[in-house]
């Protein structure tokens, strides 16, 4: 049984610590509190003093970052997640969520073009609805600015990584 120490302080036994460690997996905090007759905060205090986790938290695979780098432009975020069940496993499924907090983190942006590229490739596949072929969108015109007065269409498949070297070397 814990005790209460000099200034308010709460002393664990041998035994508390020891039930503590046994039963934190299987037990939540207010149920390991009421068992010891205290109160939740100080059970949750102690057992982060002592390392004891619930949850761990599984990072990003270097490979993983990489794939998501080079294809996120050209491949939707529910794609990515079927991608990576396949290529990165890890104990949770991929969600949509993860990729695109990791893009956000990343300042990975897709552009209108991107999106609209990625939205036809899924109507193609099926999984973004039915094509309709009365209603065809056009494809939406993204521009690149080389300078104050030069802009420049980017065409499907360019990217402006592309067009900014060709343009520096152009202008050298």
């Amino acid at each position: 049984m814990a005790t209460i120490g000099k200034y308010g302080k709460v002393i664990f036994s041998d035994d508390d610590i020891q039930f503590l460690k046994d039963n934190f997996k299987q037990m939540t905090n207010k149920q390991i509190a009421v068992a010891l007759q205290l109160k939740p905060t100080i059970v949750r205090m102690k057992a982060y003093e002592m390392g004891l986790q619930r949850m761990n938290l599984e990072s990003w695979p270097h490979d993983a970052v990489l794939f998501l780098k080079e294809n996120y432009h050209k491949i939707g975020n529910q794609e990515l997640c079927r991608i990576f069940d396949e290529k990165f496993p890890k104990n949770k499924k991929w969600t949509s969520k993860h990729i695109q907090k990791k893009m956000h983190y990343l300042n990975l942006k897709r552009n209108k073009l991107n999106l609209f590229l990625i939205k036809e490739k899924n109507r193609d596949n099926g999984s973004f609805g039915k094509r309709n072929l009365k209603n065809n969108p056009p494809v939406p015109k993204v521009y690149f600015y080389v300078n104050e007065k030069t802009r420049v269409e980017i065409r499907p498949g360019q990217s402006t990584e592309q067009l900014k070297q060709k343009y520096s070397e152009k202008t050298k």
